[in-house]
């Protein structure tokens, strides 16, 4: 036993020095980039934008995925080593916002401000009947513990059920790619049997009561290659191309299945219906996402409903064989004797209300600092036609009285004023 050890020892001190220099210089390399992230991201002036919408939003939800290709799919500030590996620079990150605040329902938009004239101008050139106000952060009002000060929180992030090359549910799917029937002139608009999925959160954010707050985030940014290259150590391929293999691999396995000297089988239903989504997919661009929700009240009104609205509310986006969206990284947790003090669970309270507060989602240490259960965030890739699924402005479908819409609609000035 003692030889061993000596051999242990021995190996131990004449090799690891070798090593040594490229741990140190690897740990170096770590925190040089952490700390010139860090940099960067502090300098960044962020700007909080309120959509306030008019009486009607006759616009499908492709309006919004034209407003996600053209000005929050930005993919540029990193493209040289000075910029990336000297500024520290980061691809640019937004975060989409519906809050109910006391049961009054608003819609934001939270960007660096050097993309603000842009966002502005192309949500303007889809939805020219809007306004668009810069505006506070409502956060800030929010109490800074809640605990302490008489408040209950519980928070969660969401996951996908299955890989993310597999989509979910969207608008096309919800018949929502064509518009409603226009009314005549001189006549009430008729009414709308279009059915339009976000019209169930709009409605519950807006029922809550004085004291309650139900707050949503998608915190967006385009998306690169995430995926392992076969026969490649570390070589990436983006999800376009891993969705297109997986669509080649069905094809080829119902072939594997056709016998010799029969017809070739034909895909089931439900095989047709992957293929389908999965090549209508990889057609859009992608965009990394983090979807996070708080549910916050005065002690005295805390209602628990209000947490099976947020376990439920993405439901209608699932299908069995295509993907959904399902529950990650909640506050609490499921036996008492996993926090018989309650202390793990207003550890993850600070820590969720601080992450929503600085929209954390996609880089350190902001990515790793934060951690629910001994997990890191949950974060996938939706292309456009997901996103603005889940976030798009609702027109007649959602008629909550607490969403704030402008009372008239916009015109064009009469022709003949004087100059």
């Amino acid at each position: 036993m003692s030889d061993l050890i000596e051999k242990v020892f021995f190996i131990f001190t004449n090799v690891i020095p070798y090593f040594l220099p490229f741990v140190l210089a690897y740990i170096a390399w770590k925190s040089w980039m952490e700390y010139i992230n860090t940099q960067y991201l502090r300098s960044i002036k962020w700007k909080m934008l309120q959509i306030v919408l008019p009486k009607e939003v006759v616009k499908t939800p492709e309006a919004m995925e034209v407003v996600f290709s053209t000005a929050f799919h930005q993919t540029g500030g990193t493209g040289t080593w000075w910029a990336k590996y000297v500024q520290g620079k980061l691809r640019p990150y937004f975060s989409l916002e519906i809050a109910s605040l006391e049961g009054n329902v608003f819609f934001f938009i939270r960007t660096p401000e050097f993309f603000k004239n842009l966002i502005e101008s192309q949500i303007y050139a889809q939805y020219p009947q809007i306004e668009i106000i810069e505006t506070d952060d409502y956060v800030d009002s929010a109490p800074q513990d809640p605990i302490k000060e008489g408040w209950h929180l519980w928070g969660v992030e969401y996951k996908l059920g299955k890989d993310d090359v597999y989509p979910i549910k969207t608008y096309v799917d919800f018949g929502l790619d064509k518009p409603p029937m226009p009314a005549f002139p001189g006549m009430a608009s008729p009414p709308s049997s279009q059915l339009d999925p976000i019209t169930g959160l709009v409605e519950h954010f807006g029922s809550i009561k004085k004291g309650e707050h139900l707050w949503m985030q998608f915190v967006i940014r385009a998306a690169w290659d995430s995926y392992q290259e076969p026969d490649s150590w570390f070589g990436k391929r983006s999800w376009t191309k891993e969705a297109a293999a997986r669509v080649k691999q069905i094809k080829e396995d119902m072939k594997g299945k056709t016998e010799e000297g029969m017809p070739p089988k034909m895909l089931s239903k439900g095989e047709q219906d992957v293929v389908s989504a999965l090549e209508r997919s990889i057609s859009k661009y992608g965009f990394d996402v983090g979807i996070r929700a708080l549910y916050m009240a005065d002690t005295r009104v805390f209602t628990p409903i209000n947490i099976i609205s947020l376990v439920n509310v993405f439901k209608q986006y699932g299908s069995e064989h295509l993907n959904s969206l399902k529950v990650a990284n909640v506050t609490d947790y499921d036996y008492p004797w996993q926090d018989p003090w309650q202390r793990r669970e207003h550890r993850n309270i600070r820590s969720h209300l601080q992450a929503y507060r600085e929209r954390r989602f996609f880089y350190p240490p902001w990515s790793d600092s934060f951690s629910m259960h001994n997990t890191k965030h949950t974060t996938f890739i939706l292309n456009t036609e997901e996103l603005a699924t889940l976030y798009h402005f609702p027109g007649r479908v959602s008629e909550t009285a607490t969403f704030k819409r402008i009372d008239s609609k916009k015109g064009e000035p009469p022709q003949n004023l004087p100059i």
